[in-house]
């Protein structure tokens, strides 16, 4: 368990032993206007998972429409995983909302509830790609940890993909005291529901290494001014950059739409391998876009080059100061 103290140690996942007996389930959360993103996500999770075969995934489902999840069932079934949608119609009634963000997403407060027979699950948000091979996320023990996630500072951990101790969660009435903090909470709170799972979990949650849920925007923050994941060093946190098990695509403009995003080539690729390869991208092609886009495009090449010069020298950091500062605050 983790206290409030400043330096939280990061828990990098070890590697499988033979074969594991049970994996958790996945969880997604969207209504219509997500289906495009959560079928890219789910095929990226398919085909680098090493076992897709017997891979379970619930969606919540606030009213995907039927050409979505008639994809996702054929895809599914292609790869041997099982797959179970739980309709939120009239469950979110309720809920404390907040108009910046999707009631879908205040579904994952609800899987407690929505999911008594589950005692570990994996949430993620729809804007993600995978990477890498996941089974690692998907056998760990929290134990009687109510969480594990990616901390953004000290204190502060990103919801956009958590493992979730549902058993423990129903035994401590976490849920409820959520949804209750972000009603008392409705004016003060920025991120809403992140804020009140952040509230509420305190000290309850462990800290997963950076790259289960790296946020693309972090490379300019990286080479601006070294930002902190749990005590990383700044070179461990460059290799991750260029290579994340877990990419999240969390600001917009979104990945899916017209952009200038560090990873947008990457994410057309799988997309143009899925079944969704022939869905429209939204967004307008204005000249002050594509010019922005190509501009983009010049600096993150620049950005890479310079990471990856960096990396290859081993040597060069320009914040010794900081790695210095945490190393000495390990247990």
């Amino acid at each position: 368990m983790l206290s409030g103290k400043a330096h939280l140690p990061v828990q990098d996942l070890p590697p499988l032993q033979g074969e594991p007996a049970e994996r958790h389930p996945v969880v997604f959360a969207s209504d219509g206007r997500g289906g495009l993103m959560l079928g890219i996500a789910l095929y990226s999770l398919l085909s680098t998972i090493a076992k897709p075969a017997g891979l379970r995934i619930v969606i919540l489902d606030a009213g995907l429409e039927t050409k979505d999840t008639e994809r996702m069932r054929d895809l599914c079934h292609t790869w041997g995983a099982t797959l179970q949608f739980i309709s939120l119609e009239g469950k979110l009634d309720n809920m404390p909302f907040s108009k910046s963000f999707p009631k879908a997403a205040c579904g994952r407060l609800l899987l407690p509830e929505l999911m008594p027979e589950d005692n570990i699950v994996l949430y993620t948000d729809i804007d993600v790609l995978f990477s890498e091979d996941i089974t690692p996320l998907l056998t760990y023990n929290l134990e009687e940890d109510l969480a594990a996630a990616v901390y953004e500072h000290p204190t502060y951990f990103n919801s956009g993909v958590m493992l979730l101790n549902l058993a423990q969660m129903r035994k401590e009435g976490t849920q409820q005291a959520i949804i209750d903090c972000m009603a008392a909470n409705r004016n003060k709170f920025v991120y809403f529901d992140q804020d009140g799972l952040n509230t509420v979990m305190y000290g309850r949650v462990r800290a997963l290494h950076p790259r289960w849920n790296w946020n693309e925007l972090q490379p300019r923050k990286l080479l601006k001014r070294y930002r902190y994941w749990g005590c990383i060093s700044f070179l461990d946190a460059l290799r991750t950059c260029m290579k994340p098990s877990i990419r999240h695509f969390a600001c917009r403009p979104k990945i899916t739409e017209y952009n200038y995003r560090w990873n947008h080539e990457l994410y057309r690729r799988i997309w143009l391998q899925s079944p969704w390869k022939n869905d429209p991208q939204p967004g307008e092609r204005r000249l002050s876009t594509r010019l922005r886009r190509m501009l983009y495009s010049i600096l993150d090449a620049l950005q890479r080059r310079r990471i990856r010069h960096i990396i290859a020298k081993d040597d060069i950091n320009p914040y010794p100061q900081v790695d210095c500062h945490w190393s000495s605050r390990q247990d």
